[in-house]
């Protein structure tokens, strides 16, 4: 973290609803999620401590092709 708070730099990570919603039938997608979170939870309260701003984004569903198709049938 030394280069990024020298260049006062910041994090975003991205993960999913499922992490905050898990549907049994995406357990892994749910786990993995989760773990990004958690992750990010961590790296928030380190970059605190050394004035670095870390954020985490969880995105709702976005309609992209794959959605519109998984939503017709």
């Amino acid at each position: 973290m030394g280069l990024l708070k020298a260049t006062q730099g910041s994090v975003v990570f991205t993960s999913r609803n499922s992490a905050i919603t898990p549907k049994a039938p995406f357990a892994t997608v749910g786990t993995i999620n989760t773990a990004i979170v958690a992750l990010a939870k961590y790296f928030a309260d380190q970059g605190t401590r050394d004035e670095m701003q870390v954020n985490s984004v969880l995105p709702g569903p976005v309609l992209t092709n794959r959605r519109r198709t998984y939503l017709e049938k």
